[in-house]
């Protein structure tokens, strides 16, 4: 209860004793009043009775007036006064009645000496006589007329007295209610005033810091509950304020500090939900859409917000798309073909969001790569890996395998073809390779691209080896025939190795696909060995030449290491001076049980297997060591591989090895194959140039038999051509002749010079020297010899120059 209250209560409570104390006065009075007026009634009352009485005794003596008047007898007049007496009896209970309900002492004693009359009277009516009773009764009647106004009178007295003794209290019980109340109104309206106020300021200020004004006038004053406790309030007031003015400093920074990242968050989230791939729909817990993205409004149409779904403006189907289902995650292809992946999840709290992607463009992109991770990109053919799963799959079944063969094919001349016309050219070339093949095929039959040039099929037949035999003719017939690539005539041919999957006993088919796939490479190597444009079928003896060559691999790659390699040296004799000019640095391999192996059998691996750089830098090295020892006049020819011109250092390393050996760069001639110039010729003239910037002579090998170009001589710094044997050995031959004349002839006019290799005949020698060839190389002077043997050779080839000399002479100078 609050103060308030309880002050009201208080107030009332001494208001209601006031009127209670009132209350019980006035019930006092009207109950004294109620007395007197008890006591006038029973006067009245007596008054009646003795009227009563009074009118029965004058009625008694009337009667008996009128028997003694009519002078009856005794006897009457005796029952008149016993009537009489008997009248007075009831007038003595009468008068006796009266005086007791008479209040006044006059009249009791009256009444009681008119009472004691009748009594008197009464008990002595026999001895008097008539005048006597008259006279007595007459006394009697007069007594009580005069008690009858006496009581009377009193009577009406007493009412008086009582009535203003009534009214008088009456006055003064409400006179003293009056002031009971005022005094108690006034006691409650005093304590209103001393304690209400200020505690309604109190509560006002309180409020009102309640409220956040803390800038409330607070003057306390005077002492009591009620000021201390404005101070407390004045001195809260004034703490709150500092500690609102730190927390509003705080909240202020916090409110700036947020409302920026809450901006960059916003901004963050309207990019990142707007720049979704997804459309996105959210709906609250009513079921409304609340939030839509622009992807889904760029997908499906904007539909309005804060409608349920069932009344958004879109297609049905997409409505069942949007609506929450157990099914969170599913595809779904509309109508107009497009792929729709649906995800739905519920919100916590109610509502649920749905993103609906189109993925209909990485759906045909996944197909896209499925096809491609199974089929090649340029011919749609099957790719390796789809090749073996479908040799897997036929070589499954044990009793199949006899009706399986497998052939590989390999374009024979297409690099040539790849690098001279581009690789447009070449692809255009693939594309019409596969065409062809494919006319050549049976529906059953199995095509795959297993990489650049190669190719394979699967074949099933009843008739196997003859059926893969049949196609394989095909195959080499069909392709033998020219192709037009941009306006150009190409012809290329094709080396095919058969394997069958007769006699592979393997279980496991991914085993007995790799046994058959070597097989196949084995019959392949040996078809290309043989100059290709053929088919060869496995057998085990052309195995046993693969495992050889790998051995050979194996050997070679330690070969190095053991020291096994030395060079040969063979000469090269200028004509016009008739003296060896150079010797030509051969790279021979002594293996440990084989002797010494050929550079055409080992070179070719070399390179493969990526061994010449490391091979070639020795030769480079080992022969600028060496010639640095020879006379001054004579000169080192070095063959470099075109591999070796892939690394970019070549150039550095040759300056470098030269630096090393103390060679004059003057004495070194580098020997390079037509084959160099399919390369990046940006590069190779690079570092061709590096070389002639040093000094260092450059010759083009085996001109004539490879993919010779006039462009070559004329793009490239060279110093030399080199004619290949091929020619020489044969210059009866007219046509070989003529190459030659036509090689003296463009070198003569580009002002390069030229040496013959292969002369084993003096006739040979003296046909090149009546064409004008500068140099010559062959067995006719020397084969190639170890360093050891190069003193040796020296003579030798003075000897025999000196005898060539001597028999070309005419016979008279000879003599």
């Amino acid at each position: 209860m609050s103060i308030r209250m309880k002050l009201l209560a208080g107030g009332l409570t001494l208001t209601l004793v006031a009127v209670a104390l009132g209350g019980f006065a006035h019930i006092l009075n009207s109950r004294i009043a109620s007395g007197g007026y008890a006591a006038y009634d029973e006067t009245l009352t007596a008054v009646g009775e003795i009227s009563t009485a009074q009118n029965s005794l004058r009625a008694a003596i009337a009667r008996y007036d009128r028997a003694t008047a009519q002078g009856q007898s005794s006897e009457v007049r005796r029952q008149a006064v016993d009537e009489l007496a008997t009248s007075l009896r009831g007038t003595v209970e009468a008068f006796a009645t009266a005086a007791r309900s008479a209040h006044s002492t006059v009249a009791a004693e009256r009444i009681q000496r008119i009472e004691d009359w009748l009594q008197r009277l009464r008990r002595g009516r026999a001895a008097l006589n008539g005048t006597a009773i008259e006279s007595e009764l007459e006394a009697i009647d007069g007594e009580i007329s005069t008690s009858l106004s006496v009581l009377t009178e009193e009577g009406a007295q007493l009412r008086r007295r009582l009535e203003l003794q009534t009214d008088t209290l009456m006055e003064r019980v409400r006179i003293g209610i009056a002031i009971a109340v005022l005094i108690g109104l006034g006691t409650t309206l005093v304590l209103f005033r001393a304690v209400v106020p200020p505690l309604r300021r109190a509560i006002d200020l309180a409020s009102s810091i309640a409220n956040g004004n803390l800038q409330n006038a607070v003057e306390p004053s005077g002492g009591g509950e009620a000021a201390e406790l404005m101070r407390a309030l004045d001195a809260m007031q004034k703490k709150i304020a500092s500690d609102i003015g730190r927390i509003e400093t705080y909240m202020a920074e916090q409110e700036t500090n947020y409302t920026c990242q809450l901006s960059v968050q916003n901004a963050r989230f309207d990019a990142a939900l707007n720049n979704m791939t997804q459309g996105l729909c959210m709906f609250d817990t009513a079921g409304r859409l609340a939030i839509v993205n622009r992807r889904f409004a760029q997908m499906f149409g904007m539909p309005r917000l804060g409608v349920p779904l069932r009344d958004i403006q879109l297609d049905d189907t997409i409505k069942q798309l949007l609506e929450p289902s157990p099914e969170p995650v599913f595809s779904h292809e509309l109508s107009d073909g497009r792929i729709i992946e649906v995800v739905r999840q519920e919100i916590e709290g109610g509502g649920w969001v749905a993103t609906l992607e189109d993925i209909t463009e990485r759906h045909q992109a996944e197909a896209r790569l499925a096809h491609m991770a199974r089929h090649d990109v340029l011919t749609e053919l099957p790719n390796r890996f789809r090749y073996r799963e479908q040799l897997e799959e036929a070589l499954a079944p044990l009793e199949q395998r006899s009706k399986i063969a497998v052939l590989s094919l390999d374009l024979d001349r297409f690099k040539a073809v790849n690098d001279t016309m581009g690789h447009p050219a070449g692809d255009a070339l693939l594309l019409q390779v596969a065409q062809r093949i494919r006319r050549c095929l049976r529906k059953t039959d199995l095509l795959a691209r297993i990489g650049g040039d190669e190719f394979a099929i699967i074949q099933r037949a009843q008739r196997q080896p003859d059926t893969a035999r049949q196609l394989a003719g095909r195959l080499v017939d069909a392709l033998a025939q020219p192709f037009e690539l941009d306006g150009h005539e190409v012809t290329i041919g094709i080396s095919i190795g058969i394997g069958t999957g007769r006699g592979i006993t393997q279980p496991d088919p991914s085993r007995a696909a790799d046994v058959l796939t070597k097989n196949c490479d084995v019959a392949l190597y040996q078809a290309k060995k043989e100059g290709g444009n053929a088919c060869r079928f496995f057998e085990a003896e052309l195995d046993e030449k693969v495992q050889e060559r790998r051995r050979m691999e194996l050997d070679l790659r330690n070969a190095l290491n053991r020291g096994e390699f030395e060079l040969f040296y063979q000469p090269f004799i200028d004509v016009a001076r008739g003296d060896i000019s150079g010797f030509e640095a051969l790279l021979r391999w002594r293996h440990p049980e084989k002797g010494y192996v050929s550079p055409a059998d080992f070179v070719p691996i070399a390179e493969e297997v990526g061994l010449i750089d490391t091979i070639g830098a020795w030769v480079i090295k080992t022969a600028t060591t060496q010639a640095a020892t020879w006379p001054n006049d004579i000169k080192v020819a070095i063959n470099l591989s075109p591999l070796q011109f892939r690394k970019k250092t070549l150039v550095d390393n040759v300056a470098a090895a030269l630096e090393a050996a103390g060679l004059a760069p003057e004495r070194l001639e580098i020997e390079v194959t037509e084959s160099l110039f399919l390369q990046d010729t940006n590069a190779v003239r690079t570092a061709l140039e590096g070389f002639r910037a040093l000094g260092i002579q450059i010759a083009m090998d085996d001109f004539g038999t490879g993919y010779s170009s006039l462009s070559y001589l004329r793009r490239f710094p060279l110093d030399k051509i080199k004619i290949d044997q091929a020619f020489v050995r044969d210059l009866e031959d007219p046509g070989n002749l003529a190459i030659v004349r036509a090689v003296m002839g463009l070198s003569c006019a580009m002002n390069m010079a030229v040496i013959a290799e292969g002369v084993e005949t003096a006739e040979q020698l003296e046909i090149l020297r009546s064409e004008g060839c500068t140099e010559v190389q062959g067995y006719y002077f020397s084969p190639p010899r170890p360093a050891s043997e190069l003193p040796n050779v020296l003579f030798e080839v003075a000897a025999r120059l000196q005898d060539t000399a001597t028999e070309s002479r005419p016979a008279s100078l000879r003599a």
